[in-house]
């Protein structure tokens, strides 16, 4: 329930944000990249997601609210790691191919251990971090996209995820 309340909660704040400065909704990208941990006992895994392209917040600065989902590998079988990642970018465009930025992200990491015969037990734990982002400007085909470094500082969860986006609908 948490959870949900806070997912609420900051669409409320992006949303209100985004009218109030007179932004509008330019397309939508899917997401999807390796994710490659930092910290010891996680693996490369992979990563997935969308976000949104609200606009420019002012010249060369746009905002673009972000879900990202990791899962990245372990190094004990019976031991299942994931992160949801719920947040906000801002990205300045140095010229129309490259761009970098950050972002401020809520992000909840799940475990869960299987213990054979006695079953299984599950944690979470959320946490603010955030994100250092690079990337460049492509098109596949008719559809605009872009490859995006990102280097995540989340406590013990810090990683860097190379990915592709591919942007659809919008102005």
């Amino acid at each position: 329930m948490k959870r949900l309340f806070t997912i609420s909660i900051l669409l409320a704040v992006f949303s209100s944000f985004s009218f109030a400065a007179g932004l509008g909704f330019n397309g939508v990208a899917a997401h999807a990249g390796f994710v490659l941990p930092m910290e010891d006992g996680l693996e490369a895994g992979f990563g997935f997601g969308a976000k949104v392209n609200m606009g420019e917040i002012t010249d060369g600065l746009t905002l673009l609210p972000v879900v990202f989902y990791h899962i990245p590998g372990t190094e004990v079988s019976s031991f299942d790691f994931s992160v949801l990642i719920i947040g906000a970018d801002v990205q300045y465009g140095i010229d129309d191919n490259i761009y970098v930025g950050g972002g401020l992200h809520y992000n909840n990491k799940s475990v869960e251990v299987d213990l054979g015969p006695f079953g299984t037990v599950d944690d979470s734990e959320g946490t603010i971090g955030l994100a250092a982002i690079a990337g460049y400007n492509l098109n596949l085909g008719s559809l605009p996209a872009a490859i995006e470094a990102r280097f995540g500082i989340v406590g013990d969860y810090n990683h860097l995820e190379i990915g592709l986006d591919v942007f659809f609908g919008g102005n």
